[in-house]
């Protein structure tokens, strides 16, 4: 039976189950998961778990309750995205309302990369420390917020950055994202919220800065899920 449509009784048993198993009690193997369960696994407790979905970040499922009322519970693909507000919370300095923004103005491209590199990390037994697809989030002097894949220069063929920049942090520290998807060959100069000036100066300091903070999404976000499906952490050398 699909989760939609289960029961109390069958919310209890799937939370009942060891972390590791209860993708066998629905028929897509999607598992859910606890807040105490979640923050085990990213650090992320109860509260910031709360604030980020008040600000959309994070998307929480209702589970109803054999007590009345209904719990909070969150799918793999939750727990992965606040494994990497976590990371990215810790790496940059950058507060957990910044994060939301940050989280909020990644793109069904960015996730779709973060989450095929996490599906394939899960078929080996450790944690692969370097792949080549994975998806990296970098803030450049402390200012340009980019997202780099490889996927994205096999994208765009004809300006084949594996960099894509998706917002500023301004004077004030406000996170301001620059557009809404992922850059297309047109859309290449049609940036909002910066000036052609900034946008050449921000693409100039990818390999010419003297301050670069990097999080590699992907390993994060598939570590976190390693650590409630009980597998090895073992770091893996060479793929």
């Amino acid at each position: 039976m699909e989760w939609e449509n289960w029961t109390k009784q069958d919310w209890a048993l799937h939370l009942s189950l060891p972390t590791e198993d209860r993708g066998l009690s629905s028929e897509s193997g999607v598992s859910f998961f606890t807040d105490s369960e979640v923050a085990g696994a990213t650090g992320i407790v109860a509260g910031s778990l709360r604030l980020l979905q008040a600000r959309g970040a994070l998307l929480a499922t209702k589970a109803p309750s054999m007590r009345g009322g209904y719990l909070r519970v969150w799918d793999e693909t939750q727990v992965g995205k606040a494994a990497i507000v976590g990371a990215i919370t810790k790496s940059t300095g950058l507060d957990l309302r910044q994060c939301a923004s940050v989280i909020n103005s990644f793109t069904n491209e960015i996730w779709t990369s973060v989450l095929e590199v996490t599906r394939n990390y899960a078929h080996v037994g450790g944690i692969i420390l370097s792949y080549p697809d994975d998806v990296l989030f970098q803030i450049i002097e402390r200012r340009y917020v980019f997202i780099k894949s490889a996927a994205f220069a096999r994208a765009l063929p004809e300006h084949p950055n594996p960099e894509q920049i998706i917002g500023i942090i301004k004077r004030d520290g406000k996170y301001t994202p620059t557009r809404t998807s992922i850059l297309t060959t047109s859309e290449f100069n049609s940036l909002y919220n910066m000036t052609e000036q900034e946008l050449l100066e921000a693409y100039l300091l990818i390999n010419n800065c003297t301050c670069m903070t990097s999080v590699n999404l992907s390993l994060v976000s598939n570590i976190a899920l390693m650590r409630l499906l009980n597998r090895s952490l073992a770091p893996i050398y060479d793929t």
